[in-house]
């Protein structure tokens, strides 16, 4: 029993090993993180945002490059121009009443006030914004490997127990085998000592069934084929844990955010400025547009340059930036209310710890006064004095013993790395 105790002394500071067998997998919780993080789905969505942002880059390039349409128009109507002369000699002017012309126009932006620059700047903050939310929503992963990991180990702890267990009751039966033979002991009680040593087995059988379970979960989250042997190993995390500051991926989101949102100030103000393009329409017409007394089938070109200046937009301009610092407001106030909520835990994580801490103390008082007693129990059942049901409910007692400080001791450790996940680190 006293090399149990120094088996739990030494346990967090050392890999835990499911099975002592040389060429095991070794596995580490910060590995598992890893893992999971590549076998999750999403991942794949990061490259699909850079496709779809780079798309939209190109949209707004093309932009600035000429347009080019080609036009045709028919029509007729119940009147038309009609211009006769007062003059001998002179014919007058008679419309047709039906016009017809095709046309090639062309265009191109010379200036746009940096609305285009504005725009793809837009873009690249959106996608800034909807990688980081992937990180968030990644990171959350985290979570449900702490509960797998921190559950085979403390399955394994048990079942390391478990064994000691078994082991002292073996020997205990082989010692009371020569009692039984003198006539000491009744093989009654040896026969008490080999149930209870099958209910062990029993227990050691159901914790393998959850243990099964959680290695499941664990391949299929990390997506990793993880079997036995494996040894799991336990990060040493100490008492400094507990002032580490808070890095979580939201707060870069609400950061990404605000961004967002106050790229849109740089385009409203491109709206604003005035605009410069070049025009050029080229075609043929019926009757000539461009001269009206030319009744025939004749092809005309008409350029320039357009200017154009809203001047005046009533304060609408203003009130849009307004809207937008509220919003950028809103997400300031949203990333003070995570952090708050987030660094209130800080204290709950230290009583906790503390308590669990002093707790130990006792365990580890109660186990060695549970060790004596055993020991003192294991002479009586040799000598006949108690039974083997004394002997073994005394054990039983042990067990627990050991178990609520073994426990203890990962409830503290598994409460820092909680911590640690929470904070962001």
């Amino acid at each position: 029993m006293k090399s149990v105790t120094l088996f739990l002394g030494t346990l967090l500071l050392l890999t835990i090993t499911l099975h002592e067998l040389k060429g095991q997998q070794e596995i580490s919780l910060e590995q598992c993180y890893e893992w999971a993080e590549e076998n999750y789905p999403l991942v794949k969505q990061k490259a699909l945002n850079e496709q779809y942002t780079q798309i939209q880059l190109d949209i707004i390039e093309a932009g600035k490059k000429p347009t080019v349409s080609w036009n045709a128009q028919a029509n007729i109507q119940s009147e038309a121009l009609e211009i006769n002369f007062p003059f001998p000699g002179v014919e007058g002017i008679e419309l047709p009443i039906y016009r017809a012309q095709t046309t090639l126009d062309a265009g191109y932006l010379l200036y746009d006030g940096g609305l285009r620059e504005a725009k793809k700047a837009v873009e690249r903050s959106s996608l800034a914004t909807s990688n980081q939310a992937v990180e968030v929503e990644l990171y959350q992963i985290k979570d449900r490997i702490d509960q797998y990991f921190w559950g085979l180990v403390l399955l394994e702890v048990q079942d390391s127990i478990l064994i000691n267990a078994e082991q002292t009751l073996s020997t205990k039966m082989q010692s009371l085998e020569a009692a039984v033979e003198h006539g000491v002991v009744l093989p009654s009680q040896l026969k008490k000592l080999e149930v209870e040593k099958l209910k062990l087995e029993a227990q050691r059988e159901s914790a393998a069934g959850k243990r099964n379970s959680l290695l499941a979960l664990l391949s299929e989250a990390t997506g990793q084929e993880i079997n036995f042997p494996i040894s799991l190993i336990v990060p040493d995390l100490t008492s400094e844990v507990l002032t580490t500051t808070l890095e979580r991926p939201e707060q870069a989101l609400f950061d990404f955010q605000k961004q967002q949102i106050l790229s849109n100030n740089a385009m409203l103000e491109a709206k604003k400025k005035p605009k410069v393009s070049a025009f050029l329409q080229a075609g043929v017409g019926y009757p000539n547009p461009l001269n009206f007394v030319e009744d025939e089938i004749s092809p005309f070109a008409i350029g320039g340059v357009k200017f154009s200046w809203n001047i005046l937009d009533w304060g609408i301009t203003d009130k849009q930036k307004q809207a937008l610092q509220l919003q950028a407001m809103m997400v300031d106030t949203k990333k003070e209310t995570f952090e708050f909520n987030l660094n209130a835990l800080n204290g709950k994580y230290q009583e906790d710890i503390a308590a669990l801490e002093k707790q130990l103390e006792k365990d580890k008082a109660i186990l060695q006064l549970q060790e004596d007693i055993l020991n003192d129990y294991s002479a009586q059942l040799d000598n006949g004095v108690i039974t083997a049901t004394d002997y073994t409910t005394q054990l039983n007692e042990g067990v627990r013993a050991q178990l609520q400080l073994q426990m203890h001791q990962l409830q503290i450790q598994q409460l820092k790395s909680e911590y640690l996940t929470k904070m962001g680190r």
